[in-house]
């Protein structure tokens, strides 16, 4: 009897090894779940060449509304090919005798970096100038103002025009010039 017992916990004891080498085996077969990705956003930068400042043109329009003067600008591209233009510099509104009084304030951050120019395809900008009558003495001032299109080449956009603001000649009185970036679409604002 002592020799049977001793058997069957043979017999179990080698069917236990064999089960489990053989369910060992098979477990390295059984994929892992994957890992949650996060989905990432590359961008990757254009080949489009920027815009030169000889192949585009600028213009420059204002009108007057509710106390404000309304300065819309745009840049055209007269290339044959798509170029580029920064749509992130600063717009500069450069004021005559450079009044410490003269601000300039973003309405928003540009959407992108650059904005691709098909031929023909403009680019445009606006700035808002309060007139006069939220200062005590204003004066008419001439303004200049200049864009860089890329890294290399900047355009400015009253070289044949004069274009004038009012700002408050007491310099405790600011005069604050809105700016919205650039964009392909008119800005109604």
């Amino acid at each position: 009897m002592k020799k049977i017992i001793f058997v069957v916990i043979i017999v179990i004891l080698g069917t236990s090894a064999a089960v489990y080498a053989s369910l060992r085996k098979y477990s390295t077969d059984i994929p892992k779940p994957l890992a949650t990705q996060t989905p990432t956003i590359s961008i990757t930068p254009s080949t489009t060449p920027f815009c030169f400042a000889k192949n585009v043109t600028t213009s420059i329009d204002s009108e007057g509304a509710a106390g404000s003067m309304y300065i819309k600008l745009r840049i055209k591209n007269n290339a044959a090919v798509d170029c580029q233009i920064q749509a992130d510099s600063v717009i500069e509104v450069n004021v005559q005798d450079h009044p410490k009084n003269v601000t300039s304030l973003p309405q928003s951050t540009p959407e992108h970096s650059v904005l691709l120019l098909s031929p023909q395809a403009e680019a445009y900008a606006q700035l808002r100038v309060p007139n006069g009558p939220q200062c005590t003495a204003p004066v008419t001032r001439d303004v200049h103002i200049q864009y860089r299109i890329s890294p290399d080449d900047t355009v400015r956009f009253n070289s044949e025009t004069k274009t004038s603001i009012q700002t408050c000649t007491d310099e405790k009185e600011v005069t604050k010039i809105d700016i919205w970036p650039w964009s392909l679409q008119p800005i109604t604002q």
